[in-house]
């Protein structure tokens, strides 16, 4: 029982050894990678009279991305003091749990 005590931890190091570098040898191995396109490229001429066409289209979509921005602005600013006037509440509710514990106390 001694022997294979003796002799385990250094076959398992170096069985642990290989398997590693076995591993990393095959791991980093670079695959073939194939692209393929299936379809046909659109002429250049065709691609800007698509831009003309939608850049109305483009300009109302940022338009009215725009209009939402100012609207929620404000909203923002509000929700930012209703969560400051959350925190004093919280805090001035804490303190009163405080001085009424101290007043069972005493009593």
């Amino acid at each position: 029982m001694k022997d294979f005590e003796t002799w385990f931890a250094p076959i398992a190091l170096i069985a642990s050894t290989v398997a590693a570098l076995v591993t990393i040898f095959y791991g980093n191995r670079s695959q073939k990678r194939e692209i393929t396109f299936t379809g046909v490229p659109v002429d250049k001429k065709d691609f800007e009279h698509h831009q003309r066409e939608n850049k109305e289209e483009h300009d109302r979509f940022l338009a009215r991305l725009d209009a939402m921005q100012t609207r929620i602005n404000p909203i923002e600013g509000e929700i930012y003091a209703l969560r400051e006037a959350s925190e004093i509440n919280t805090a001035r509710l804490v303190q009163m749990d405080g001085k009424i514990d101290r007043l069972i106390e005493r009593t």
